[in-house]
């Protein structure tokens, strides 16, 4: 997955966050943080154990260029895109 902040805030973190479907339910699964290139541009590669089960969401936390951004779940469907303005 991949995503663009913009402004673009160098040295700040995208925590992706990732949950799984278990019985029925959305269950935390794992999260990792990606730095923030120059250009505002972040990505990560994963690739899912089964597909269909997964969600992802981005979040990136306040600072002096921007507010704090969540972009909620999303199923996660292959090759993802967040943009953050």
């Amino acid at each position: 997955m991949s995503g663009t902040v913009a402004p673009a805030d160098l040295g700040g973190k995208v925590t992706i966050r990732v949950q799984k479907r278990v019985n029925g339910k959305w269950v935390p699964c794992f999260s990792v943080k990606r730095a923030i290139s120059a250009t505002g541009t972040y990505s990560w590669k994963w690739t899912p154990r089964h597909r269909g089960l997964d969600r992802v969401a981005a979040r990136i936390p306040a600072t002096a260029a921007h507010e704090s951004v969540d972009t909620g779940f999303q199923p996660f469907r292959g090759w993802q895109t967040f943009n953050v303005f």
